[in-house]
C-alpha cells in the first residue's frame, strides 16, 4: 500500500524561515533587552511601545515566543 505523503513530509510541513512575526520583530530586536528589562517582563506595555513607537501589531503569545526565541 502506497503512501499520499512524501517520504519528508514533516519538512514540508514546516514554515521557511524568515516569515511572519520574526520579519516584523527583527528591526527592533536590539531594543527588545532594554525593553524587557525596564518594565521588568511584562509584555503589555513592550507591546504598547511597539505599537506606538515602531507600528509593530504582534499577539502577547508571538512576543512571548520570539523572546524565548533570541534567549531573553
Amino acid at each position: 500500500m502506497g503512501s499520499a505523503l512524501p517520504e519528508n513530509k514533516l519538512s514540508t510541513l514546516s514554515i521557511a524561515p524568515g516569515r511572519g512575526a520574526k520579519v516584523k520583530l527583527e528591526p527592533v530586536a536590539e531594543l527588545l533587552p532594554a525593553l524587557v528589562e525596564k518594565y521588568s517582563r511584562n509584555l503589555k506595555p513592550i507591546l504598547d511601545v511597539l505599537e506606538k513607537e515602531h507600528s509593530i501589531q504582534v499577539s502577547k503569545v508571538t512576543l512571548k515566543n520570539f523572546l524565548k526565541g533570541v534567549g531573553l
